[in-house]
């Protein structure tokens, strides 16, 4: 953060955050391309994949996939969902709740991340780690 908040992100007051998905008019091209899209739960998450460039995910801004994000999702034309929720509780309650949304209209693909948060892994990490998992999705 730069304004001296401990919170990672702060959304302006009265913002719908159910109704978007994070990087989603910037992803849709590659989600186009490559008939996958990268579903994490944060925009700094969204930010290391693109510095790692992976251009087509977005965040949900949180730890839950609201109705109005799985609309946006089947909208975009994707055919395969790669989930990539943080390593944690909520991320794990997050990523059965997604495949139990998702599962009747995407190929689901799961990868698991070595760190709590996919944000807190350098470039050089998604590379080595995460890439391969991802092969033939990106």
């Amino acid at each position: 953060t730069i304004c001296g908040d401990q919170r990672k992100w702060i959304n302006k007051k009265g913002f719908n955050k159910s109704s978007f998905l994070y990087n989603y008019g910037k992803a849709i091209k590659e989600i186009g391309k490559s008939g996958t899209i990268i579903l994490v739960e944060g925009q700094g998450d969204v930010i290391r994949l693109h510095e790692a460039q992976i251009k087509n995910s977005v965040g949900i801004f949180g730890s839950h996939l609201s109705d109005s994000q799985v609309f946006l999702l089947q909208k975009s034309g994707a055919l395969n969902v790669v989930i990539m929720t943080d390593n944690d509780e909520a991320g794990n309650n997050c990523r059965e709740e997604m495949k139990e949304k998702l599962s009747y209209s995407f190929n689901i693909f799961d990868v698991i991340t070595p760190t709590n948060d996919i944000g807190d892994m350098s470039v050089a990490q998604i590379n080595e780690l995460i890439k391969p998992q991802m092969k033939g999705l990106v």
